[in-house]
């Protein structure tokens, strides 16, 4: 089994009892220009959003950065491909989806965003799996709505 079959996730991988590739995925990529991309939109987007998320919900840095991890292992496991699928745009969608529910100004730009990412993503790889950037986008806007939606019901509660 090559080190790609190993950390990767795709239904193939799944299927035959290899559960690590849902953790590690993110970890590993293509080659340094995938993993410079995805290190400069974590450079840019990662700290910004975990401070607003964490003031806004009274929040530990290490409680974002589990929220965060969920999200990019929940959209792998939802949207495994039968492909081998590697690298942080899970993490970088999951960032961009909170950054947009966070930040109000931003929502109306959303879709025009999305559509550039996924447009350069898809130049630069052709074999990009779509369907995880969209399922992260999405689990990181969840992970926003959620607490947000916990904090209107009960306004007084500390968490």
């Amino acid at each position: 089994m090559t080190a790609v079959a190993q950390f990767c996730i795709s239904h193939f991988a799944l299927s035959t009892g290899n559960l690590w590739g849902c953790l590690t995925y993110s970890f590993f990529h293509v080659s340094w220009l995938h993993l410079l991309i995805n290190v400069l939109a974590l450079a840019l987007m990662y700290a910004p959003v975990r401070n607003i998320y964490c003031c806004r919900f009274n929040r530990s840095h290490t409680h974002f950065l589990f929220v965060l991890y969920a999200c990019a292992v929940l959209a792998g496991l939802c949207a495994a491909a039968n492909t081998p699928t590697v690298g942080a745009s899970g993490i970088v969608f999951a960032l961009l989806g909170m950054l947009l529910m966070l930040n109000p100004t931003l929502r109306q730009l959303r879709n025009y965003i999305y559509v550039a990412l996924s447009v350069i993503i898809q130049l630069f790889f052709g074999h990009s799996n779509t369907a995880l950037h969209l399922v992260a986008f999405a689990f990181g806007a969840i992970a926003v709505i959620l607490p947000a939606a916990y904090r209107l019901m009960h306004p007084h509660s500390t968490h």
